[in-house]
């Protein structure tokens, strides 16, 4: 249940100022469509990551990970959880014996063009 006491165990996770309520989803999709997310929060990491992801499952709260919001469509009617918004700080892409790592949030166009500079070709799961 999203209610005060849960807003306050989430501050405990995620500062102030990457902590939203009801924030207009439009705001955060390139097609510019969506109504209000009960709260959107900005992850800067894996361990917040989680740390909200087991708050909310806890508090049997609905959630929802996004990226850059490319192809995602969200109603007018809104989001009545927690969206979850992968922040610029979860983009890393780095190259290990070959292979291309990289995290969640990194932008698919990033990637390519990384494989492209470091002469790597194909996209495997």
């Amino acid at each position: 249940m999203l209610d005060l006491l849960f807003e306050n165990k989430l501050l405990n996770i995620i500062p102030e100022e990457r902590f939203f309520r009801d924030e207009p989803m439009y705001k955060h999709t390139t097609f510019r469509v969506g109504g209000p997310a009960r709260i959107l929060v900005s992850i800067a990491d894996g361990e917040e990551l989680k740390s909200v992801l087991f708050l909310c499952k806890e508090n049997d709260v609905r959630t929802y990970v996004i990226g850059n919001g490319s192809n995602l469509l969200v109603s007018d009617r809104g989001f009545d959880g927690v969206i979850l918004e992968l922040g610029s700080s979860m983009r890393d892409i780095e190259l290990d014996d070959g292979v291309i790592r990289a995290s969640a949030g990194a932008l698919l166009s990033s990637i390519a063009s990384f494989a492209l500079k470091n002469s790597l070709t194909g996209f495997m799961r």
